[in-house]
């Protein structure tokens, strides 16, 4: 008799919380039995408002109650990811789906395939819905023994909108992360932060976007990873004002394994 066995997915979590100005955020590391992580970081808070002449509308915000406006604004996060996959010397790629032209072998018009590009030296490197492009940490050394492909992790992250303060803004030159989904950079000593160490007092040019600048070399390197994910809030009135300056958002990213193990982990789980 064939029979479908199931197992349970159980994961531990690391959460902290923290307050930053009027929100609350909860950020929280998942790691399931699969040996795939998740981060997630949930916010709530309150908005930050500031008054209006009644009557009067404006295109940047949001009319919360008689006389009270809430601005739109952005929330972006960067995650920092410095791997060790099978050793430090790692590679990040990225794979792109594309339509396979009409021929004998595709005669009905509806196969693709994917195509991998190699990123050779430091930079910021962005998401693309339309080709389903999608970010690999590989180890290039390590091969998996069933399709031969590097052992790797690849990245699930959200799109967003990125910083709309134009480039000689202090909101554009502190926030080095917030132009670009990945930046991928060559680890150095005490380069932690992709803001800078002291983002709110800083002019600029200590960050993550500095550092991509240098056009180092980052294949099969002590790579770092910086991973950027976020919305753009535009702030919404409720019909019930006791909770007009309420909101709460949830966002996700996964590193999923690939061509990592012989068989799946939770495939043995009792």
């Amino acid at each position: 008799m064939n029979c479908d066995s199931y197992s349970r997915f159980d994961h531990a979590t690391d959460k902290n919380r923290i307050t930053v100005a009027n929100y609350e955020y909860i950020l929280a590391f998942m790691f399931n039995q699969a040996g795939e992580w998740t981060y997630e970081v949930r916010a709530t808070g309150i908005l930050s408002t500031q008054p209006i002449d009644e009557g009067l509308d404006v295109p940047w915000g949001t009319i919360v109650h008689p006389g009270v406006l809430a601005t739109h604004h952005q929330h972006i996060f960067s995650l920092r990811v410095d791997p060790m996959l099978d050793g430090y010397n790692n590679r990040l790629v990225y794979d792109e789906a594309h339509p396979m032209p009409r021929s004998d072998f595709n005669p009905h018009g509806t196969g693709y395939f994917t195509e991998e590009t190699l990123i050779e030296k430091s930079g910021g490197y962005d998401l693309d819905p339309d080709t389903n492009r999608t970010f690999k940490i590989q180890n290039a050394a390590i091969r998996n023994p069933v399709n031969g492909k590097p052992v790797a992790y690849k990245i699930h992250a959200p799109t967003f909108q990125k910083i709309l303060s134009d480039n000689e803004s202090f909101n554009y030159k502190r926030a080095e992360f917030s132009d670009h989904n990945i930046y991928a950079v060559k680890y150095r000593e005490d380069e932690l932060y992709s803001g800078g160490k002291y983002t709110n007092q800083s002019r600029g040019g200590t960050g993550v976007r500095n550092w991509a600048d240098r056009k180092d070399n980052v294949v099969d390197d002590d790579l770092v990873v910086f991973v950027q994910f976020g919305i753009n809030h535009v702030s919404l009135s409720k019909h019930d004002t006791a909770h007009a300056v309420l909101s709460a958002f949830f966002w996700q990213l996964w590193l999923i394994l690939h061509s990592l193990l012989r068989f799946h982990a939770l495939k043995t789980s009792p």
